[in-house]
């Protein structure tokens, strides 16, 4: 996992690069982690525990060949937990806006959160890729950015469709943090 350190600034962007394997992936797993740092030992850096993505982007480049990075569509995203007062959907964290987000109730709420990333086709290179993922943080709550995150990808072959609940095989941990 990735522990935030420093000041804490009003908004954050935390941009996170991870070196996978060779082969092609379906799925990137976001989990924001509780850490004893954090306000009431949550998962994010705000004065209340609370914390809204309001962007993931991620980008995919052969090994070594950073100009050649694609961008990552992704076509659904889930989340075992979304904030129920306000739209803090997690779909939102996908939707190319910096003004909605995904909350995670982090202030009444102290448990890890998770949410899982669907693209809209599969990604990666034969011989091993670079993975840049970008976490935005913009929202008009100020320091509401999570603390400690860890990321994972997925090779799950056939994403589900969009009513069921997905279930995925094995997980990949991205880089060596």
């Amino acid at each position: 996992s990735v522990l935030a350190s420093g000041s804490n600034p009003v908004k954050e962007t935390l941009e996170i690069i991870g070196k996978l394997k060779g082969g092609k992936f379906t799925t990137i797993r976001l989990e924001a982690l509780t850490h004893e740092s954090h306000t009431a030992k949550s998962l994010a850096r705000s004065n209340n525990g609370n914390a809204v993505l309001t962007e993931f982007v991620a980008e995919i480049s052969p090994i070594g060949q950073p100009d050649k990075k694609e961008k990552i569509v992704f076509k659904r995203a889930t989340a075992e937990h979304e904030q129920k007062d306000g739209d803090f959907r997690i779909v939102n964290a996908i939707d190319g806006k910096q003004d909605t987000g995904w909350a995670v109730e982090g202030h009444s709420r102290r448990e890890n959160c998770e949410a899982v990333f669907v693209a809209a086709k599969p990604f990666g290179f034969p011989d091993g890729a670079e993975l840049h993922c970008r976490l935005d943080f913009q929202t008009k709550f100020s320091q509401h950015h999570f603390g400690r995150v860890r990321l994972a990808v997925s090779q799950t072959v056939a994403p589900p469709a969009a009513e069921t609940r997905i279930e995925l095989g094995d997980w990949y941990s991205v880089g060596t943090f």
